[in-house]
């Protein structure tokens, strides 16, 4: 065997080695700077130099000789997508735009690259907006997905990740009650290394305003979801519909139309995860028109139905 004196990385994944690509990833350093080789390839990594010897195996790596130990790295910024369900929420686009121009894009933990509306089906003029605000976003991604599988925002919220390239996704509503400036404290808490950063209006500091049939409708809602779905008995608020999590956690699900609570979906599907909750103020519509029909018998039915799905899925783990 020619001998390989040659930089390479060693590809991870979350769940340990990568069993879909058993052997390292080899990349060559002479011409290119660390940091660009290192980020290439987007994974934990150590960085060794060996000579006479391609280690193949990952648990083979101690029973050859190293020259040298180079250095132990950091790994480059976790690239971040924004998922914004939308429907009919055509007053709220500018806003949402103005709202995200002046939030932090940028750390050494993670950098945000692209926005994704996802449309349930708007018949105003939402797409027409988002068109027309997007080139105050320079730099960035900005994509308009149509909603394929209905009804349901998880559908829609799945469907567009698997679009995306990306490390991390922040999911939110477009309705301005999910605020834009709490997305880096979120992005700033997973990079502490936890799997689900949830924004929550239940843990000390989150503030909600709302009617009092409406509290009572969510705290109903909050019963049942704790009494179906055991996971999600590790947060305060497991219905939020604002968080961060690894992008693969989302775009691995099934598109199953019907569903709405996403982290719910999450949490059934993922069993045990590491978790932190961000506090915040949940307010009142400013524009726009609430989809919520909760004091129907048909919301009932469905939420039911819907908890019975992630009840499934969680005994299926």
């Amino acid at each position: 065997m020619t001998p390989f004196p040659t930089m390479f990385a060693v590809r991870y994944t979350l769940n340990g080695f990568n069993a879909a690509d058993p052997f390292f990833s080899f990349r060559k350093s002479v011409r290119f700077p660390v940091q660009t080789e290192l980020s290439s390839v987007g994974f934990p990594h150590e960085v060794f130099f060996y000579t006479g010897f391609i280690v193949k195996r990952r648990n083979e790596i101690d029973r050859f000789p190293i020259r040298e130990k180079v250095l132990h790295l950091t790994e480059a910024a976790k690239s971040v997508a924004v998922i914004i369900t939308v429907l009919n929420e055509e007053s709220n686009i500018a806003p949402i735009f103005s709202e995200l121009k002046k939030i932090e894009s940028n750390t050494a933990s993670w950098k945000l690259t692209s926005i994704v509306f996802a449309d349930g089906g708007s018949t105003d003029n939402t797409g027409k907006e988002i068109e027309a605000q997007s080139g105050q976003m320079p730099g960035f991604s900005v994509i308009t997905r149509s909603q394929k599988l209905k009804p349901g925002t998880a559908p829609a919220t799945i469907e567009a990740a698997d679009s995306v390239n990306a490390d991390w996704i922040v999911v939110m509503d477009g309705d301005l009650q999910h605020p834009i400036y709490k997305i880096p404290e979120l992005l700033n808490a997973k990079s502490e290394g936890y799997d689900v950063v949830v924004a929550s209006r239940y843990v000390e500091g989150g503030i909600i305003s709302r009617t009092a049939t409406r509290g009572a409708v969510s705290k109903g809602a909050e019963f049942l979801c704790r009494h179906y779905v055991k996971s999600s008995g590790t947060l305060a608020d497991p219905l939020s519909g604002f968080f961060v999590t690894d992008a693969y956690r989302i775009s691995s699900l099934t598109p199953v139309p019907g569903l709405y609570k996403l982290l719910l979906y999450v949490l059934a599907s993922s069993g045990e995860l590491k978790s932190k909750e961000v506090p915040y103020s949940f307010g009142r519509r400013i524009h726009g028109k609430s989809k919520l029909t909760a004091g129907s018998t048909h919301f009932i039915r469905r939420y039911l139905k819907e908890l019975s799905f992630y009840k499934k899925t969680e005994k299926a783990r």
